[in-house]
């Protein structure tokens, strides 16, 4: 009752602040004004204004985040979306729908970099380069971008060559984590047919957090990333674009700490108070894990508080406007590496280490072909291809002084092929019908060994595979044809009323981690859903105002989770039932006068699973009988423990969460270099309720629910060419994690991800 209490008051709160902004922006004197600036979103396979697409899709343009020094997928916070870091891998969820960790996933919410599919999760961590929008379309997309994007997609759209010469140069310092950023972008013609771009990025972060064990601040973070893109008219009818881009990411020390400790946790209390802050305390010794177990470990940077990430990200599109349609062929390619190294016991006391290593290659080919859009019938038409490598090595050292380490090695071939179609007819001027379906074929074969070993001071003896069938070859065939309807009706200019069914797939898969003893168990199966959506979009007021609403259900079927095996403290796949996710959104702005403009975004959500028995128990503390942990069966005549997890909430699903903000630009009558110069302030707020953060709804991971306090203060000249700003996000400071979960080589504790904390920066820009 008390954080029920508690949830109510910060959703007063939040809904006063926006209130105090609304009264506020009123007392500015009204004016004839030009109507809200046009959003053009580009994932539908045309370049579409978003109030013309019968889609719920949440835009952020790159001014959005420029302007609040938005840098990577961390720093975004979106109602009922959470793309972040969690444990060793990372979580992609839209309306609580998405994927747990495991080395073999494809996710329900997949990235696409200009059109390309990303389906590993740690590709969220890359900066955002030269970015011109992200587009996230919510809901089953089996039309447009159809590879496995069950919850909904994510589309980065990258910025193009100009026709016209410019150049932006970004600089910034965050004070509070000592955050230094510096972007540049050149763009412009090399010839009457020939344009270029080359954008680079560099950022450097001490840390917010103190490491107690180690005396630095954590995590230190390196970004670095480059791209040249070209694009060639080749003809009047033909053009042509390509780019390449690196980009580097290295993070020294995480920002876990360990929480909840039962007084039998293994901790050091001189360091280790257990307490969620801004502290941590987590040091490796080497001489605690023999020097014969060099082998296993790498030592990239010092120990295991390590990660890295690099992407070599290539394509090429042509683009032919024939005839009757405009024809379009995407060529990609990129390979991705992930280091990962940690103590997962998250703490000073040297228990063991772990290692690793990700490389994956995609290798991609699309051929479209979108109408011309004239007369009552409309269409598009295409083929996809794809082939992707994951390769994957984990090592995991216990402590001396008769240490026990395994060597796991996985290799895994996926062939996806699928053929899509949609057809509009324009019944009347009114009323639209649009018929899609996407057939898809994915193919994946998986080649898996682990090693148990024995370290001691002189020798590492080779024990055997950890279980007796491996090394173990697994290959599985999936297929599926889902089809999409939608009715569109324009009542008048502005207006748009829609109605939609579709359905999704995500291929079934291995589990490459092979934490279970039963051959069988190493599948799942793929992963399925029913969509209906009913939604409006209207521009009123001369286009000064924009409300879009949707109300939708998805039911999920075999939804793919990772669960804890009590048994073995490892992780495994499985299918969890049936889920359903549904619920209201809605999504406006309004340009009050020349001066102020108000935004707002809100979705109730009401997503848990409808089936999920003989799910995993929570551990530290563990869940007793009475809590619904009861005996589901044995394993070689031990016991096992499960719970009935139908009907509780999935994750990262908030009953309701929104954000609201104040856009203020005004005239100040002075001149600087010669540019008139103009005052800009805007401020927001964001609120959610309580959320889970792990998958076994254990009411000791919860995160419970709160409102953080963004603004930003500067002056700019009115043409754009320059500003410079001092910007908060979450003025508050407060304190909180979207991942929360057990140590088990902590033992009787929790790990907490900290999310973080205040932001005060100094921007400046300077275009030309």
């Amino acid at each position: 009752m008390l954080k029920s209490s508690k949830n109510t008051i910060r959703a007063a709160r939040a809904i006063t602040m926006a209130v105090g902004l609304t009264l506020l922006s009123s007392g500015v004197a009204s004016a004839q004004q030009e109507g809200l600036e046009e959003i053009i979103i580009t994932a539908t396979k045309r370049d579409a204004n978003l109030q013309d697409v019968s889609l719920s899709v949440a835009a952020v343009t790159a001014e959005q985040l420029n302007n609040m020094a938005i840098k990577r997928f961390d720093d975004v916070e979106l109602p009922a979306i959470h793309i972040g870091q969690g444990g060793a891998n990372d979580a992609l969820f839209i309306r609580g729908i998405g994927s747990g960790f495991a080395t073999g996933f494809d996710q329900s919410a997949p990235i696409y970099i200009d059109g390309v599919w990303f389906g590993v999760a740690q590709s969220q961590r890359l900066a955002f380069l030269d970015v011109a929008q992200i587009e996230i379309l919510k809901g089953p997309q089996p039309t447009y971008l159809g590879k496995n994007a069950i919850a909904g997609a994510i589309a980065i759209v990258g910025a193009r060559p100009t026709q016209e010469f410019s150049a932006n140069l970004n600089a910034s310092y965050e004070f509070e984590a000592e955050e230094r950023a510096i972007a540049a972008s050149i763009s412009g013609p090399l010839s009457d047919t020939l344009r270029a771009r080359l954008a680079v990025k560099n950022t450097e972060m001490t840390g917010y957090m103190d490491n107690l064990g180690t005396k630095k601040k954590n995590p230190a973070v390196k970004d670095m990333s480059g791209r040249l893109s070209i694009e060639a008219d080749v003809s009047d009818s033909v053009k042509l674009f390509a780019k390449y881009e690196s980009l580097r990411y290295e993070q020294n020390g995480r920002f876990t700490q360990l929480i909840k400790c039962l007084p039998t946790a293994p901790r050091d209390p001189t360091v280790e108070d257990c307490v969620f802050d801004l502290k941590r305390a987590v040091s490796f010794n080497p001489a605690s894990f023999q020097p014969a177990a060099n082998p296993f470990l790498s030592g990239r940077n010092g120990g295991p508080e390590t990660q890295e990430l690099t992407l070599d990200n290539a394509l090429v599109r042509l683009d032919w406007a024939t005839g009757p349609a405009d024809v379009s062929l995407i060529l990609g390619h990129y390979e991705q590496d992930n280091f990962n190294a940690i103590k997962p016991d998250h703490n000073v006391l040297q228990r063991n280490v772990l290692e690793g290593t990700q490389n994956v290659t995609l290798d991609s080919q699309e051929v479209r072909a979108v109408s011309k859009g004239d007369g009552a019938l409309s269409w598009l038409a295409g083929v996809y291809h794809d082939e992707q490598r994951n390769v994957a090595t984990g090592r995991q050292v216990l402590t001396a002084p008769m240490a026990m380490a395994t060597d796991s090695r996985s290799t895994q071939t996926a062939t996806t092929w699928s053929a899509f179609a949609e057809l509009a007819y324009e019944f009347t001027d009114e009323l639209t019908a649009r018929l899609g379906v996407r057939y898809s074929q994915v193919e994946k074969v998986g080649n898996m060994a682990v090693d148990l070993w024995q370290v001691t001071p002189t020798v590492n003896t080779r024990l055997g595979p950890a279980l007796p069938f491996l090394p173990l070859t697994l290959s599985r065939k999936d297929s599926s044809t889902d089809p999409a309807l939608t009715l569109e009706w324009r009542p008048s200019d502005g207006m748009l009323w829609y109605a939609s069914y579709r359905e999704g797939f995500k291929a079934g898969g291995i589990d490459l981690d092979v934490n279970t003893s039963v051959i069988a168990d190493l599948q799942f199966r793929p992963e399925q859903v029913e969509y209906i959506e009913l939604g409006g979009k209207m521009s009123l007021l001369d286009d000064r105002a924009r409300i879009n609403f949707s109300a939708f259900r998805g039911d999920y079927n075999d939804l793919q989770v990772t669960q804890l095996d009590t048994l073995t403290a490892n992780f495994r796949v499985l299918n969890a039932g049936k889920a359903r996710s549904q619920g209201l959104e809605i999504d406006a702005a309004f340009k009050a006068n020349d001066f102020v403009t108000l935004s707002l975004a809100l979705t109730k959500l009401d997503s848990k699973y409808l089936t999920f028995e003989k799910a995993q128990c929570w551990q530290n503390p563990a869940q007793t009988v009475a809590q619904g942990c009861v005996q589901i069966g044995t394993v070689g005549g031990a016991p096992v423990f499960g719970q009935d997890l139908s009907g509780k909430s999935t994750s990262f699903a908030p009953d309701l969460s929104g954000t609201f903000g104040v856009d203020f630009r005004y005239p100040t009558g002075m001149t600087w270099f010669g540019d008139a110069v103009q005052l800009r302030a805007m401020a927001s707020v964001f609120y959610t309720d309580k959320f889970n953060t792990n998958f076994d709804a254990d009411p000791f991971t919860v995160q419970e629910g709160y409102e953080k306090y963004d603004a930003r203060i500067g002056f700019a000249a009115e043409d754009g060419s320059w500003d410079v700003a001092l910007s908060g996000r979450n003025l508050s400071n407060e304190l909180t994690s979207h991942w929360i979960a057990n140590a088990p080589s902590a033992g009787q504790a929790k790990f907490a991800q900290t999310d973080r904390p205040r932001e005060i920066t100094l921007q400046f820009r300077i275009g030309f």
